[in-house]
């Protein structure tokens, strides 16, 4: 218990810090550090929040950074007025076909019901 209890506060403070950042800073701020128009800050902040989120949702690091990734960059690419119909189509085919990948390769449930005890037949 004592380990869901830390993830959940961990998330939080994540999301509280993002939070903080939309409801409390101005965007002016944030808009020009070390790259130009990117809000660079804020969205590092809300990436490692996206990753941990998902990480705990889907319980996978990998795919939760996939899911965290595509997500900075459409809005990476909205913020630079890029962002088009076709290319939400294509990530969300591509994350879709990412997922269902690693899915088959590592996400099969072993059948627990099966044993060598009782294929043999002993009682």
């Amino acid at each position: 218990m004592k380990k869901y209890a830390l993830r959940i506060l961990v998330a939080l403070s994540l999301w509280t810090i993002v939070g903080y950042m939309v409801i409390v800073i101005d965007p002016d701020i944030l808009k020009n550090v070390l790259i130009e128009g990117a809000y660079l800050p804020f969205m590092a902040c809300l990436m490692c929040a996206l990753w941990y989120t998902s990480a705990l949702i889907f319980s996978s690091w990998w795919r939760g950074l996939l899911i965290s990734l595509t997500i900075i960059i459409q809005i990476g690419l909205r913020l630079m007025g890029i962002l088009t119909i076709l290319v939400i189509v294509i990530s969300a085919v591509s994350i879709f076909c990412l997922l269902w990948i690693s899915y088959q390769r590592n996400g099969r449930v072993k059948d627990k019901n099966t044993s060598n005890t009782e294929s043999e037949g002993n009682l």
